[in-house]
């Protein structure tokens, strides 16, 4: 089943079964089993994400010795945990697009930055932050543990319920790996502690695939913070179960009033504050990129688009665009992909693969953006740019349908045929209008919800 799909089912079976008594050490574990589970469901690239393979090894020991591992033994009050790939280069540095307000803002925090398989730690020389070190050391632990945990084998109430789940859906899930990898994330966090010393606050940028570090913060009484880094809302697994939890953030940083809207009316239990903070390296960018990157093509296409690919649908973005491309031949097409691609085709003089460049520069200069469903679409609004959505399966529409209606700025096809015509009706609408999907960032704000004080100083 595809992504919507497994999203309907997956809610039927909260629905059908009683997936709160499927707990471990007191705890309901659904919030973290239901993401894996959904993973199998919908065949993601992520099914496998815990597995260990040579590449993760590799990238691992790799990254230990990236920073200086000693900043982990000196107490901090304030825990970033945010990844590599996240970086967006920015006048020679390489700025976190969510957390990059840190260095300025909290410039004794510590960082604990988790390494990216498609790259690489960035240097010191190279970044802002003075305090920081590589998650490679706690994922490290963590497999350790969790294999420590397999001769003990950890006690699950309401086996009964999952093993029903499984059965009814006809798949094979080892929810039991992932219960003793939830586990092992919290034993190997509160010894970091014990170690370290206990924080007061810890803002994350994606706690879904950490769970086990919120359990552990939770239990000695350590603040959780999230920053919105992507899609969150109705339409992303990870924000849908209607329940509070321990491993869930106590505060919720959000991008604009519909996030607002989705996590105080429609889900209010997913954490018990919610705040629009906006997003940092927008209002970074506008003041950083004073020059056109596309100023040499200008003369020879009539208009520039931006196609940001998403890995999970990267061989359905790539047809779309050379399609697009070929039936386009006066428009420039750019395809900026979330990890490399093999095989990209470069015979075409209208194509161009641009990885690794920061795609917000890019998407302040274009003409159009393309995209399935990524927050890019939001971006390029904020910087008055309209979007062409390809909306494949449907996804386009069921993530952002009911927000970035057709029309003044907004288009939604379904195969690169439609994309000329788009773009006529794009000429011919005159003024683009976008509902605000950024509140101003506010940095003063963000370090009184973080630091509980604020000065003179601001980002």
């Amino acid at each position: 089943m595809n992504y919507l799909e497994a999203l309907n089912r997956l809610e039927q079976l909260e629905n059908s079964f009683e997936v709160g008594r499927i707990r471990v050490q007191g705890v309901c574990v659904w919030p973290w089993l239901r993401l894996y589970l959904f993973q199998v469901m919908a065949h993601t690239k992520n099914e496998h994400s815990h597995d260990v393979s040579a590449g993760k090894v590799k990238t691992v020991l790799r990254s230990l010795f990236a920073f200086n591992p000693f900043a982990y033994l000196r107490r901090r009050s304030v825990w970033v945990f945010n990844g590599a790939e996240r970086r967006k280069e920015i006048k020679g540095k390489y700025i976190h697009r969510v957390s990059g307000f840190v260095p300025s803002l909290i410039p004794d925090a510590l960082c604990i930055e988790k390494p990216s398989l498609a790259g690489r730690h960035r240097s010191q020389r190279e970044i802002e932050e003075r305090h920081i070190v590589s998650e490679s050391w706690i994922l490290l632990a963590v497999h350790v543990a969790e294999r420590l945990f397999r001769l003990r084998r950890p006690a699950v109430e309401g086996a009964d319920v999952m093993d029903a789940i499984l059965s009814e859906l006809g798949v094979t899930f080892d929810y039991r790996y992932f219960i003793r990898f939830l586990l092992a994330q919290r034993a190997v966090v509160k010894c970091l502690m014990r170690v370290a010393g206990r924080p007061d606050t810890v803002v994350i940028e994606c706690p879904y695939t950490v769970m086990g570090y919120l359990w552990a913060f939770h239990d000695r009484g350590v603040r959780v913070i999230e920053l919105q880094h992507g899609v969150a809302g109705e339409s992303h697994y990870a924000y849908v179960w209607p329940h509070s939890s321990v491993l869930y953030p106590d505060t919720l940083c959000v991008f604009g009033k519909r996030e607002l809207d989705y996590f105080t009316a429609v889900n209010p239990h997913y954490a018990p504050e919610v705040v629009p903070t906006g997003l940092y390296i927008l209002e970074k960018c506008v003041r950083a990129f004073d020059t056109d990157p596309f100023a040499s093509y200008r003369g020879r296409f009539r208009k520039i688009a931006v196609f940001a690919g998403q890995d999970a649908v990267v061989r359905e973005n790539v047809e779309f665009v050379t399609e697009a491309a070929r039936k386009n031949p006066d428009i420039l097409f750019i395809y900026v992909p979330r990890t490399s691609v093999r095989d990209f085709p470069s015979d075409m003089p209208n194509l161009l693969y641009r990885p690794g460049i920061n795609i917000y520069e890019y998407l302040k200069w274009c003409d159009i953006h393309c995209t399935v469903y990524s927050t890019t679409c939001l971006e390029a609004a904020y910087y008055g740019r309209p979007t062409v959505f390809h909306n494949l399966d449907n996804y386009s529409r069921k993530y952002y349908g009911d927000y970035l209606e057709a029309g003044k700025g907004v288009e939604y096809i379904d195969t690169p045929d439609q994309f000329s015509e788009a773009v006529s009706r794009l000429d011919g609408c005159g003024i683009f209008e976008f509902p605000e999907a950024f509140s101003p960032f506010r940095g003063e704000s963000l370090k009184k919800l973080i630091c509980g004080k604020t000065d003179e100083h601001d980002v």
